[in-house]
């Protein structure tokens, strides 16, 4: 019994994201290409604007071949098994993990799991950043688990 899920795993490629993403870029030469057709001055607004719209239409074209932009700064990941319970619901969040074995009991309510340990100390693990669909998954292994290590296990 294992549930491992990268929650920025790689999504479906989406032609509109790509095809925006370039209009970004197209627009953002476009700018500057027009400020000199003009003979006029690029100012620091300008390059600015230009290189915020680029850079717009990059993350655009990233996202469009289906990465997750948050994969850069971090991962958001899912893992339990036989061992463990490890829980990182986004990027910028801190990895939640207590090992089955220090576990006394389990209780599973609405978007929160509350882990009381046997040194009587609780961990409380949000869920609330994940879909109802994963939580369901959370909910089913975790109910297999607790069977398996008699651990005490509530539901609601």
């Amino acid at each position: 019994m294992e549930l491992k899920k990268d929650l920025l795993a790689k999504q479906k490629k989406t032609t509109f994201r790509i095809v925006l993403g370039i209009l970004f870029i197209v627009f953002a030469g476009a700018w500057l290409f027009i400020r000199i057709a003009e003979d006029e001055k690029i100012r620091v607004f300008d390059w600015g604007y230009s290189i915020v719209f680029m850079l717009n239409g990059i993350f655009h074209i990233y996202s469009g071949y289906g990465y997750n932009i948050n994969a850069l700064f971090g991962k958001a990941f899912i893992l339990i098994n036989n061992e463990l319970i490890s829980i990182k619901a986004q990027f910028n969040k801190k990895e939640e993990t207590v090992y089955l074995s220090d576990i006394q009991f389990i209780d599973f309510k609405y978007h929160q799991l509350t882990i009381k340990k046997t040194d009587d100390t609780n961990l409380k693990i949000d869920l609330t950043d994940l879909a109802f669909d994963t939580q369901g998954e959370i909910k089913k292994i975790l109910a297999e688990l607790s069977e398996d290590k008699n651990i005490s296990y509530r539901a609601q």
